[in-house]
C-alpha cells in the first residue's frame, strides 16, 4: 500500500497505520464491506513522498476469495482481534469534496471514498455500510491518497 502523510495541523510527526482487505457485496440496496484480512500496523512518518507499507497479514486473509475486494485502513495500530492499541489522529491525506475523474482501478472507477467511525474494534468479519452493516460509514465522498499497488498472489 502507498500513501502520502505531508501535512500535520496537531504538531504531531508521527502516526499510526493499519492496512485492512474488504469483500464487499450488496445488500438490500447498499453496499456491505466486510473485513476479511488485518495487515501488521505500523507507525508512519511526516514525509513529502509518497510511502510504501507491505500488507504482512496478522488475521484473516491475504486475498479475498471473491470477486469483490477493496483495501482500506485505520489510523491507528490493530491487535489481531482488531482492537485499536495505539491511536493517534490522522494520517493519510485526502481531498474534499472527491476527486473528478477516472480512478486509477481504470474505465468504471471512481475517486470516491467514505470514512467510518474513528477507532472501532475491527475484528475480521466486521461490517461497513451506509446501511445494514455494524458500523455506518460517513459521506460526503473523500479522495484519499492511498493506493493499493501490486499482484495478487494466487491462492
Amino acid at each position: 500500500m502507498r500513501y502520502l502523510f505531508n501535512l500535520t495541523t496537531a504538531g504531531n510527526t508521527t502516526r499510526y497505520l493499519t492496512p485492512l482487505l474488504f469483500e464487499f457485496k450488496s445488500v438490500e440496496a447498499a453496499t456491505v464491506y466486510t473485513v476479511v484480512g488485518i495487515g501488521k500496523g505500523i507507525e508512519v512518518s511526516l514525509s513529502s513522498s509518497p510511502q510504501v507499507i507491505p500488507f504482512e497479514v496478522v488475521e484473516g486473509t491475504k486475498v479475498s476469495t471473491g470477486a469483490n475486494f477493496a483495501f482500506g485502513f485505520m489510523m491507528a495500530i490493530l491487535n489481531s482481534s482488531g482492537v485499536p492499541t495505539l491511536a493517534g489522529q490522522g494520517v493519510v491525506d485526502f481531498d474534499t469534496p472527491s476527486d473528478t475523474g477516472e480512478a486509477v482501478g481504470g474505465a468504471g472507477t471512481t475517486n470516491d471514498w467514505v470514512f467510518g467511525p474513528s477507532e472501532p474494534t475491527v475484528a475480521v468479519g466486521t461490517t461497513f455500510g451506509l446501511a445494514n452493516a455494524d458500523y455506518a460509514l460517513g459521506l460526503p465522498y473523500r479522495t484519499y491518497s492511498a493506493q493499493a499497488i501490486g499482484a495478487l498472489a494466487a491462492q
